[in-house]
Parts: structure tokens; C-alpha cells; sequence
């Protein structure tokens, strides 16, 4: 399936996103427990993507690649909860604005080129997060779902 898919079937939802994360988590449910044991291996990782809408309202989704291979959406409200972090506790996080992280998603912006922009930034592990456009361009295209 092409990254050209990728669409929020939801206008009501505030964030652009959800529809994207959404897409990973189907795509990383598709895996086979070998390509899920690999990938894990390979990143082994927690990434939380904290992102900022247009209506300037925050929301983070988590996307576990060292134990679970999921993704966890965060709502703004449970953001600086203790608990949250304690049980995520990631290894890196990306602050990055809703329709940047759909456009780095689908391929049509680099990571390095958005963190050299200012378009992301990052906190904690810089190896983990360069990873990312590998990760992306192996699961786009692996869902049916949306």
C-alpha cells in the first residue's frame, strides 16, 4: 500500500496524526514475530512524539520498539503524569508539529533535514531518532488497515 494512504478518516479529530499513528501501530500488528523480533532488536527503543496541533493543543503518542511493538496514545491531560513516565519511560522524544510528522511519516520530509529546519526536535537518545526514517519507510506500505 502506498504512503499516499495515509489519511485521517476523522476531520473532527484534532490531530492530523492519530490517523498516522494509527496506520503504525496496524503495520507493526501485520509483522510477523520474526519481523517484529528483528525490528525490535534492531531499534530497541521507546520513542514518545510529543506533538503540537494548530490549535496549539498537545497530545504524545508513544511508539514502543523494545519490548512491545506497539503504539500508545498519550492525551494532553496524562502528558506530565509521573505514572506515565515510570511505565513508558522513553529513550528519546521528538517535539514536532502535527502535519510535520504526517509529511516525515509518508516520506515527503527527511529527519535530519526537519531537525537541521527546527521543524523537530529532540531530547535523549540522537542514535535512536535517526533511526526513525528506516523504521518509517519499512512499515508504510506493510498495513491494510487504513
Amino acid at each position: 500500500m502506498p504512503s499516499s494512504t495515509i489519511t485521517n478518516n476523522n476531520p473532527s479529530t484534532a490531530f492530523k496524526s492519530d490517523a498516522v499513528f494509527k496506520y503504525l501501530d496496524a503495520a507493526l500488528r501485520s509483522l510477523t514475530e520474526d519481523d517484529k523480533s528483528k525490528l525490535l532488536s534492531k531499534i530497541s527503543g521507546v520513542f514518545q512524539f510529543t506533538i503540537k496541533n494548530n490549535q496549539g493543543k498537545t497530545q504524545a503518542y508513544m511508539l514502543d520498539l523494545k519490548k512491545g511493538g506497539s503504539v500508545t496514545v498519550v492525551k494532553s491531560a496524562e502528558l506530565a503524569s509521573s505514572s506515565l513516565n515510570e511505565s513508558f519511560s522513553p529513550d528519546v522524544v521528538l517535539y514536532i508539529c502535527d502535519g510535520d510528522i504526517v509529511d516525515l511519516v509518508k516520506g515527503r520530509l527527511n529527519g535530519q533535514r526537519a531537525f537541521m529546519l527546527g521543524k523537530l526536535k529532540i531530547k535523549g537518545r540522537m542514535d535512536l531518532a535517526i533511526k526513525l526514517d528506516a523504521v518509517f519507510r519499512q512499515l508504510v506500505g506493510r498495513s491494510n488497515k487504513l
